[in-house]
């Protein structure tokens, strides 16, 4: 809950941007997160509502990861 807290508004960017080491752990999870969710959809058996709100959280967290390295760098 601490890092959602510091994660939402201009006070959570300058926290993540003076502790740049959380930011990219952050990043990292996001993306492992992302790759399991996406070994999931994958996978036979699965209803397709659930597949493809898999892929669309997959596509969402590749896209806000792409977003924050481009803007705030890696």
């Amino acid at each position: 809950m601490l890092l959602l807290t510091f994660g939402l508004g201009t006070a959570g960017v300058s926290f993540l941007t003076v502790y740049p080491a959380i930011r990219r752990s952050m990043l990292i999870v996001s993306l492992v997160v992302a790759a399991a969710l996406a070994l999931q959809a994958t996978r036979p058996g699965r209803p397709r509502a659930v597949r493809m709100a898999q892929m669309l959280s997959v596509a969402a967290t590749v896209i806000l990861v792409g977003w924050s390295v481009s803007e705030y760098g890696l």
